[in-house]
């Protein structure tokens, strides 16, 4: 008992001198952290000053207030960046150094901005990133050899809408951990696809429209089997569709429209699992021959299917008892096919469908009175068949078209084999609208421009400013001036150019941001019958959008055209009555 007592002093001096230990461990850690919080704050702060007061970052003017409170970042609990967004902030130099100074930071998104250079190899110092977004920007010249340098934890890599060129690294692919990989719209050079992209087993969503691929798809893309988007459209890609595409089950997004692809579509692809939950299908503008898979008409979950401009022949559904329950349909266009019989009375009950273009093939039979109960029906082109008369009595039961939303509903009928009428939709831009109403004569365009397109052309900037001029102006309004521009290429290219001034101040910021999201969109638009953005040319003071030019005018314009009185003749459209 006595020697226990005796060791009683000793053990409460060795409690007393740990927990002073742990008392300046905890004090040195906590003047560690905050001396970090500092140098993180002036790091975000030495950011914005290299890239200068052109942009739109503001952090200095609240240089009081916590840096994790500034727009554009996010931190964890204790105050240390994680994620830096500085999405169209008008950055117009290349990504610094001091950028990957964050210890923690795992999130960059520096998309739609003017940043120049080649493809950022300081980013390779960032080594926690797993979400990295440098998507419409100016970058230039080939993917790093070394691109796979990048964080082993990266998951998210968006490169698309620059001017990358040269062919994709093979080292892309030791990327093992990407769940999101995006190339779309660059400029490389004709190559095939590496077989070494079905090493990337975790990919969720793959996007290399654009990209100037040739070639077979190689088989090993059935390795991918977690895919969800699956994006291969406007390549040149030939041969057959690979087996183990038609087996993902996980597929919701599948786009191989624009290419050369041959041979059926299996008639089993959408048999037990496969398949089961896509719901946009576009293989339009291929060689694929063959029928229509009855299987096809199982798909429950899908919204969009199109296999227009093909080579497919037959019926386009044999047995209606397919058809379980195709009522999310919004889009249905099997158009310039050689397809034959008549038109499925199932399709007429497709509560929800939007578009149903089936022109130019080979189909016969009457048109229903009831089609008129698809309220949802905008676009109905049937135009180019072998359909009797007479035109169903309540087609004018149809909601009437109006300017304020820009709905339009086209109806084109082939009645005794002839061509009643062949218009087209034309989505407006009323946003864009709305966010520039009041042009601004006096103010000349800067002469900074930006060029960003959404396909392959050949012409650049200066061959649209200079063609900016009255003896090329065909139309002018609240928002901007539309020229028609003659370009000097191979092609003889006809183009329409809208010209829209914005506004200055801090509005501007706002409206600038929300005019690139949807341009984004906008240019991700493809149908057949909506009239294309070909790209954007901007600058601080004026928006120009390129389009297709329509040689007949917009639909708008035939409907509503008012006589001059002047005029000796008078635009007729050439409907039988």
């Amino acid at each position: 008992m006595t020697a226990v007592a005796n060791s009683n002093p000793v053990r409460g001096s060795i409690l007393h001198k740990l927990s002073l230990v742990l008392l300046i461990c905890l004090l040195l850690g906590y003047n560690c952290e905050a001396m970090g919080r500092k140098a993180e704050k002036a790091a975000l702060l030495s950011l914005e000053r290299y890239w200068g007061l052109q942009t739109t970052i503001n952090w200095s003017s609240i240089i009081d207030r916590g840096h994790c409170k500034w727009d554009g970042v996010t931190c964890t609990q204790e105050g240390f960046v994680t994620g830096i967004s500085l999405r169209f902030y008008n950055l117009a130099k290349p990504i610094p150094l001091e950028i990957c100074s964050f210890k923690n930071i795992t999130n960059i998104d520096l998309s739609s901005n003017k940043i120049p250079g080649p493809s950022p190899t300081v980013l390779f110092g960032c080594s926690s990133l797993e979400f990295l977004d440098l998507s419409f920007n100016s970058f230039v010249g080939s993917l790093p050899l070394n691109i796979h340098l990048l964080s082993k934890t990266i998951t998210y890599l968006n490169l698309e809408s620059n001017n990358l060129s040269s062919t994709i690294p093979s080292s892309i692919f030791q990327l093992s951990s990407l769940e999101v990989l995006k190339l779309s719209f660059n400029r490389f050079d004709s190559h095939r696809i590496d077989p070494q992209l079905g090493n990337l087993t975790n990919l969720e969503e793959l996007s290399m429209s654009y990209m100037n691929i040739v070639g077979e798809i190689p088989d090993t893309i059935s390795r991918l089997t977690r895919l969800i988007t699956l994006d291969l459209s406007s390549n040149t890609l030939n041969g057959t569709i690979p087996t183990g595409i038609w087996s993902m089950q996980n597929l919701e997004f599948l786009d191989l429209h624009s290419n050369s692809l041959s041979g059926r579509i299996p008639d089993d692809f959408c048999k037990l699992k496969n398949l089961s939950q896509l719901r946009t299908l576009d293989l339009s503008s291929n060689t694929l021959n063959g029928t229509i898979p009855s299987g096809i008409w199982r798909m429950q979950n899908m919204k969009l299917l199109d296999l227009h401009n093909n080579y497919l022949s037959g019926h386009i559904l044999d047995d209606p008892r397919e058809l379980k329950n195709l009522s999310p349909l919004t889009t249905l266009d099997f158009s310039s096919n050689t397809l034959n019989g008549t038109i499925p009375t199932v399709i007429w009950r497709m509560k929800n469908l939007e578009l149903l273009d089936l022109h130019n093939n080979s189909l016969s039979g009457h048109i229903p009175d009831d089609f008129c109960k698809l309220k949802n029906l905008s676009r109905l082109l049937l135009y180019d068949n072998h359909f009797p008369g007479p035109i169903p009595e309540n087609i004018t039961q149809f909601p009437k078209c109006t300017r304020l939303h820009l709905k339009m509903f086209v109806i084109i009928l082939l009645v005794s084999g002839s061509a009643i009428l062949i218009c087209t939709g034309l989505i407006g831009l009323t946003k864009i609208k709305a966010f520039f109403s009041k042009e601004k004569d006096d103010d000349a365009p800067s002469p900074l421009w930006k060029l960003t397109a959404f396909q392959a052309i050949d012409y650049d900037i200066q061959d649209i400013i200079s063609n900016l001029i009255d003896a090329n102006l065909v139309g002018s309004g609240g928002s901007g001036k539309v020229y028609k521009i003659c370009l000097g290429n191979t092609n003889g290219e006809v183009i329409a150019v809208k010209q829209i001034w914005t506004s200055g101040g801090r509005e501007h910021d706002m409206l600038e941001k929300q005019f690139q999201a949807e341009i984004e969109i906008l240019g991700s638009i493809r149908h057949a019958n909506i009239v294309k953005l070909l790209g954007y040319i901007s600058s601080s003071k004026s928006k120009l959008l390129i389009y297709e030019y329509m040689e007949n005018g917009s639909l708008y314009e035939w409907l509503h055209q008012k006589d001059d009185p002047t005029s000796t003749t008078r635009r007729l459209l050439n409907w039988p009555i």
